[in-house]
């Protein structure tokens, strides 16, 4: 069995950045991902990253500390009460991202000697 992968995605509309908070927070825990959130990344809707993890790039989204981060924000938010002040503390924490779960496995399968590869999964 293949290990499952989390990945961070940005769920509604309007594309993925990571929040002031997410951003701090990858900060305070010196995550290797901190150095690259210098002030020429930080736009009016939030922080991208430079290049080497481009912000729609599989390396960012899948990097631990930013997966941890965004779980711990979510978990933190299931303790908030009330619609209005949840969805208010929802924008500024995480704006709409979260993380998924994708689960797959692989099958090598024999045709008199000549192998070939099937991949079969699902997210959640």
């Amino acid at each position: 069995m293949i290990p499952d992968i989390k990945i961070v995605i940005h769920e509604p509309y309007g594309g993925f950045s990571l929040t002031d908070v997410i951003v701090n927070k990858l900060r305070e825990m010196k995550s290797e991902l901190a150095p690259g959130f210098t002030p020429e990344y930080r736009m009016s809707y939030g922080w991208l990253h430079p290049q080497e993890y481009e912000s729609d790039g599989i390396a960012l989204r899948t990097h631990r500390d930013l997966v941890k981060v965004v779980e711990d924000l979510t978990t933190e938010l299931e303790g908030i009460d009330g619609s209005g002040k949840r969805r208010e503390k929802e924008k500024e924490m995480l704006n709409g991202l979260a993380v998924k779960t994708i689960s797959f496995d692989i099958e090598i399968e024999d045709h008199d000697g000549a192998e070939t590869v099937r991949v079969y999964g699902c997210c959640s």
